[in-house]
């Protein structure tokens, strides 16, 4: 049940990003300006103290950008930014696009048509077996394999 309540809440951030994002800055924020205080309860003069807290936190970006990755679905976010990317790009070169859709079409088209024609003349008809007796013993599992490499041998040998 543990694994299910993250992966939904990893799945959750992709609805409400900005608020999330506006928690993050204000958390990092209350987090510096902790260190800052402490730094400057120690004696050291403001721009000295947030300058050591900005070391010992080891920068607020990355930190940010370390959560960010942790918290979501890093994965999927790409495969979504990839496609918008493509799309942005198809829809940018819309001679190519046209091309590209052409030639799947026809590709597909042509698959369909000649597997569709084919397949009459390639699958053997009143070739079920009876699995009725389900299971089989050993002795008829290795007598049934050894007619069915025989049928299948001569359907190959066919003209």
């Amino acid at each position: 049940m543990n694994t299910l309540r993250r992966w939904l809440l990893r799945l959750g951030e992709f609805f409400g990003r900005e608020r999330r994002e506006q928690d993050l800055a204000a958390e990092m924020e209350s987090h510096l300006q902790l260190h800052i205080d402490e730094n400057l309860r120690a004696g050291m003069s403001a721009e000295e103290a947030r300058r050591l807290a900005l070391i010992k936190l080891g920068g607020v970006e990355q930190t940010k950008e370390m959560l960010r990755e942790r918290r979501g679905l890093p994965m999927l976010e790409v495969l979504l930014q990839d496609l918008r990317f493509g799309m942005r790009m198809l829809r940018k070169n819309s001679g190519f696009t046209s091309v590209a859709v052409l030639t799947l079409a026809l590709g597909i088209a042509a698959n369909t048509a000649i597997f569709t024609a084919l397949t009459p003349f390639s699958c053997a008809r009143g070739q079920l077996k009876d699995l009725t007796a389900w299971p089989p013993s050993f002795t008829s599992l290795r007598e049934n394999a050894a007619a069915d490499f025989r049928i299948r041998l001569h359907l190959l040998s066919r003209p």
